[in-house]
């Protein structure tokens, strides 16, 4: 007994010396096409001559390879006949599991990388921040929003029921597979599926238009098809969604169809005011504004139906979709102008219907010696019915009425051609080219008065981006883009010529990455915007478009520093500085014919904002409870006639625990204060908090949220000179004391390999209505 005890406990000593001086580095092969590579040999050296371990990769292109611990830099070297080696720099680590996802092999060029391993799921190159989700984590997610949030990765703030993805403040750009994705796409990702999540915080060169890209890499699957239902319902008000998408794969061909519902169908009220005090030159007026109730029903119904085929060079891909909403609103307030004690009663009632089809297609390529070709086009139709109208009533006498209305066509087409060529040194060319095109024909009810008001916009885009690659630690974009457009509307016809450069540099260096980008942007103004046409907001308020109006220049620098002082615990500092110029802004001019106020749209001369953001997330618990806080601080500078300055400072944190499971986070957020650059108009929100709980089992997932239980006020003021008004506004059940449940399930049938990809457009109805 003695002797097997000894045995036992020398064998575990050994394990164990083992297991603790020893790590484990992963792979997949492949080369330029995506074909896995087996039988590829796979060696680690130190100081470049000592080889401390070699492997080959298996059939489908994967290995593993066991090496051991050392405080040096690691070399890791790739051959395979036919194809250039591969070399890989690793920087000393702790981890116990570096994973290094997909390695390509070409067969002309000699490929260097530095990683750094911030943890056991992070990995860090001078482009991207590669990120892998155990099991742990995926148990915890449902889609790919939840999944994305389950990650915790530092700077990323991810809402799965609102559908929204921020990285410090800024849009991101989703991909799967490196292809352009949208919310549904995102929505529909079968979590437990996803291979690893790549974030590039300075965007790529084959999406120049975007800051910041986030890719979702997907593994292979061993079904046949998949079919998933999502339903939604808030629970202090009717107001609901489902959907249920299945996707069907067929050798290398893919097919998805997908339909989907919501409704608003509830009664609300706003217990805040509006005064509104108008400065005509004859008097001035005081008018206030109570909200009564409004009835607010709206019923939508999407679809698509997609088709994708996909081998090693190639992927076509076509897609058909349908959207269709009405919307009806019915809103009463009472009015009482300066200290008369006479109320009167205004009714509004708004009906929106929209009906707007829309197909895209996209063919991709790929050629020998490191070249991509992707072209794609995008048409949508637009059917839009717009009506409102509304009276004043003193008692059972009408004192005024007014009625607006539109009806539209719209059409909207859109082609892109992109190329990309890789070289030896692994920097690369891109070039983008993009054609647009824009028809709205509109005819409008004003009144009494009938009248059509057409408008015809074309733009031209040519995008060049060289991505180069230094020491293995810097990575820098410089781009040149022109643009090109021409608006027509009615007798009036607006050129804009931009040629704007950019640059984005990115370096990792030990636990420190740093992003820097200044670049200018050429910003198009809105179409409702461009049209001669003018409706009446109220009885003494009146807007007209500026078919003149002009698209304009912004430049912006961005600043992101990010620190991982300790497996536990992240520093990130984020600044930024936004410069515009002929950026629009709102007149307000008292017309004595009309006896009103009459708001139109102008180009003006320059403002700006400054925004600086310093956050830390402390995983508390790895992977399992972690906290995240931080200050935010804007200091603009806004020209609407006069000059404003203005300053607003806030804070937020966020607590989130998950363990087998359950998911439950905390975030708030305190009150907030901006500035609208095109009316001067300073709004104040209120505190926010929100409390979100989930519950994920097999192939279900329940969640509920709630937000702000308590009184959420805000709050906003503008004065013109000629016209002033104090908002405050706080609605019960809308936006405090609300919340929401969710309900999701899938399921998987057949047993057929394929790859997983259900790419879909987003509907783009170019809409010229003013509402």
């Amino acid at each position: 007994m003695k002797n097997k005890i000894c045995l036992f406990l020398t064998l575990f000593s050994v394990i164990t010396l083992k297991a603790g001086n020893h790590y484990i580095i992963s792979g997949h092969i492949v080369n330029d096409l995506n074909s896995d590579l087996a039988t590829a040999s796979v060696c680690c050296f130190v100081e470049d001559t000592v080889s401390v371990g070699c492997t080959t990769s298996n059939t489908k292109g994967e290995f593993k390879l066991e090496v051991p611990f050392t405080k040096q830099t690691q070399r890791i070297i790739i051959n395979h006949i036919g194809y250039k080696k591969v070399l890989m720099n690793i920087s000393p680590s702790d981890e116990i599991q570096i994973r290094l996802g997909d390695i390509i092999m070409s067969t002309d060029s000699v490929r260097i990388h530095e990683v750094a391993v911030l943890a056991d799921n992070q990995i860090r190159t001078e482009e991207k921040l590669m990120v892998y989700p155990s099991k742990e984590d995926l148990r915890h997610a449902y889609d790919g929003y939840s999944a994305l949030d389950a990650l915790m990765v530092p700077g990323l703030i991810v809402n799965g029921f609102d559908k929204t993805i921020y990285y410090m403040n800024q849009d991101v750009l989703i991909c799967i597979n490196g292809r352009e994705a949208t919310q549904d796409e995102v929505r529909d990702i079968h979590a437990k599926y996803i291979k690893r999540v790549d974030l590039y915080p300075m965007g790529k060169p084959e999406f120049p238009q975007a800051n910041t890209i986030i890719d979702y890499i997907m593994k292979e699957r061993d079904y046949a098809g998949t079919t998933s239902f999502n339903a939604n319902q808030q629970l202090t008000k009717l107001d609901g969604n489902g959907h249920v998408t299945t996707q069907y794969f067929q050798g290398k061909s893919e097919f998805a169809l997908s339909a989907s519902a919501g409704y608003k169908d509830y009664r609300w009220k706003d217990e805040g005011h509006t005064s509104t005090i108008y400065n005509f030159p004859s008097a001035s007026i005081i008018r206030r504004q109570e909200n009564i109730h409004t009835e607010d029903n709206t019923y939508r119904l999407n679809g698509y139906m997609n088709y994708l085929y996909r081998d090693n060079r190639q992927d076509f891909y076509a897609s058909l979709r349908i959207n269709h909403s009405n919307t009806e609103r019915d809103e009463w307030n009472t009015l009482q102008y300066g200290y008369s004690p006479t109320m009167l009663i205004m009714q509004e009632y708004q009906q929106l219907d929209k009906l707007s089809p829309a197909v895209k297609l996209q063919y991709a390529r790929k050629f020998p010696k490191n070249q991509r070709f992707r072209t794609e086009f995008y048409g949508s139709y637009g059917n839009n019915d717009f009506y409102r109208w509304y009276e004043h009533r003193e008692e059972n006498s009408i004192v005024n009425t007014y009625k607006n209305g539109t009806v539209e066509e719209s059409y909207y087409a859109i082609g892109k051609v992109n190329y990309t060529k890789i070289f030896k040194n692994r920097s690369s060319i891109n070039i983008d080219l993009s054609q647009d095109f824009t028809y709205t024909e509109n005819l409008n009810l004003r009144g009494e008065n009938v009248y059509e008001i057409s408008l015809d916009k074309r733009n031209t885009r040519l995008n060049t981006t060289y991505n180069f690659r230094y020491k293995n630690m810097l990575n820098i974009q410089t781009r040149i883009a022109g643009h090109i457009s021409h608006i027509e509307s009615g007798i009036h016809s607006v050129n804009n010529y931009f040629l704007v450069p950019s640059i984005r540099l990115s370096a990792v260096y030990k636990n420190h990455s740093i992003d820097i980008k200044g670049q200018a942007n050429s910003n198009e103004v809105s179409i409702s915007n461009r049209t001669g046409d003018e409706y009446r907001n109220n009885e003494y308020e009146i807007t007209q478009g500026n078919p003149n109006l002009k698209d304009y220049l912004s430049y912006d620098a961005d600043l992101l520093h990010s620190w991982r002082l300790n497996k536990n615990l992240t520093w990130m500092f984020y600044a930024q500085y936004i410069l515009n110029t002929d950026y629009i802004y709102k007149t307000c001019i008292y017309n004595d014919s009309q006896n009103a106020l009459v708001w139109s749209v102008h180009n003006s001369g320059m403002n700006w904002r400054q925004h600086y953001e310093g956050c830390f997330q402390w995983d508390i618990i790895p992977k399992r409870l972690y906290m995240r806080a931080g200050l935010l601080y804007n200091y603009s500078k806004v020209n609407v006639g006069e000059t404003i300055y203005h300053h607003g400072l806030y804070a937020m944190g966020g607590v989130v625990y998950q363990h087998k499971g359950f998911r439950v986070l905390l975030n708030t957020l305190t009150s907030p204060e901006t500035i609208d650059f095109q009316t001067g108009r300073i709004s104040q929100g209120p505190i926010s908090l929100k409390m979100n709980a989930s519950y994920s089992i097999d192939n279900w997932n329940f969640g509920i949220s709630y937000h702000n239980p308590y009184r959420a006020i805000g709050y906003s003021t503008m004065d013109l000179g000629i016209y002033q008004q104090y908002v405050s506004s706080r609605i019960c059940r809308i936006n405090d004391n609300y919340g929401s449940v969710n309900i999701s399930y899938r399921f998987n049938y057949g047993k057929k390999k394929h790859k997983f990809d259900n790419s879909e457009i987003v509907d783009i109805n170019q809409s010229s209505i003013s509402q």
